[in-house]
């Protein structure tokens, strides 16, 4: 076939063709817009990487100021601060026969300081007097007395008085043992007056 017939057909005004070469071309871009995105999503040959982990160090220059340790003893001195601070306002109330295990040992002492100087005041004996005065009193870690104040009289100014010398005749008492961690301890205590079994509870 002669080119020119060709070339004329090609080029020719025709409708048919035109639209024939329309989706051709069409089709031509479609496809090759589709295998471009084919790969870029589907990559025919995958790139792998050897994976690597890196140990990084950060090395802080010597202060020559500073003395060896003196962070330590810094930390350890904040620390002990705070725990100085929260036992400063700490305090716990006990009775003077508890059953603790943390406070038996020192009440026992305090209970036999105390009955060193309690006494039945003689004038109340010869006029038959008996009753129980409660107290509570309040000791600082360092064992010093801080405050005595009668909870519950016992009826009778003389018996009530009794206790409260014998309090403070016994103070100071010891400091207190590593068993007890608060900076205050407040005890309650009973002293019972009879004239049968005249003693402490």
């Amino acid at each position: 076939m002669d080119l020119r017939i060709i070339a004329n057909k090609i080029l020719s005004p025709d409708p048919g063709i035109r639209v024939m070469q329309i989706a051709i071309t069409v089709s031509a871009v479609s496809h090759l817009i589709l295998i471009i995105a084919v790969q870029q999503v589907f990559p025919v040959y995958w790139k792998t990487e050897e994976l690597r982990s890196y140990k990084v160090e950060l090395i802080r220059e010597a202060v020559d100021d500073l003395p060896v340790g003196s962070l330590d003893s810094t930390k350890n001195e904040d620390s002990l601060k705070r725990v100085n601070d929260t036992k400063k306002d700490s305090e716990e109330t006990i009775s003077l026969d508890t059953k603790d295990k943390r406070y038996i040992s020192y009440t026992k002492i305090i209970t036999q300081k105390l009955m060193e100087y309690w006494r039945y005041p003689p004038l109340a004996k010869d006029n038959l007097l008996e009753g129980e005065s409660l107290i509570l009193f309040s000791l600082l870690n360092d064992g010093s007395l801080t405050g005595i104040s009668i909870t519950k009289s016992s009826g009778y100014e003389i018996l009530d008085k009794e206790v409260i010398d014998a309090v403070n005749k016994a103070a100071p008492f010891p400091p207190f043992p590593e068993s007890i961690t608060v900076n205050k301890l407040n005890i309650n205590a009973s002293f019972e007056y009879r004239l049968t079994t005249s003693g402490k509870k």
